[in-house]
């Protein structure tokens, strides 16, 4: 005889899994609450709808934790970018499986609502960038971000981190 003997009825043994998603709601806290209100809603619209900000909380925190991951990838190009890896085809080719990799984990994030934020080239916009550094560049126009050391993120509306940036400044008279 198995853990779950035959005269035991999963009804009784575990009741919550076949409550109503209406009764659920209501018999915990706000927040538990508060997703099966909006579940029970995209249930009977046949729709997916906006996430309350309170649902987003935990993915948020995923998110910041999953920063130093991407900042990695990051790092690991911009080395590949300044090494000469072009005579080894070995190396080349692991270099495009990670890219390629790492395209897919963007994406993924991206679905469910981690946005990059675009720096270089862009003017600078200090609710989004933090500058670190200015550089005078010919036919540049003052305040244009020119390199992105560290990238900026954002999930809906909330900046999770700034896009640590160089910025262009004006050539000095001299």
């Amino acid at each position: 005889m198995g853990w779950l003997q035959d005269s035991i009825d999963p009804k009784e043994e575990f009741p919550i899994d076949f409550l109503p998603l209406e009764t659920l709601g209501e018999k915990h806290g706000d927040a538990l609450s508060l997703f099966y209100r909006h579940a029970l809603k995209e249930r009977e619209s046949g729709q997916r709808l906006p996430v309350p900000v309170s649902l987003d909380r935990p993915k948020e925190a995923f998110f910041r934790r999953i920063l130093p991951i991407l900042d990695g990838f990051d790092n690991i190009f911009k080395y590949a970018g300044t090494s000469n890896i072009q005579g080894d085809e070995t190396l080349s080719n692991w270099l495009k499986t990670l890219e390629t990799m790492y395209r897919r984990l963007l994406s993924t994030l991206e679905k469910e609502g981690l946005v990059a934020i675009e720096s270089v080239g862009q003017k600078l916009d200090l609710s989004v960038h933090e500058v670190v550094q200015t550089r005078e560049v010919p036919g540049v126009p003052e305040n244009t971000i020119v390199e992105e050391l560290v990238k900026g993120y954002r999930f809906g509306r909330r900046v999770l981190r700034d896009a640590k940036v160089i910025v262009a400044q004006k050539p000095s008279a001299d």
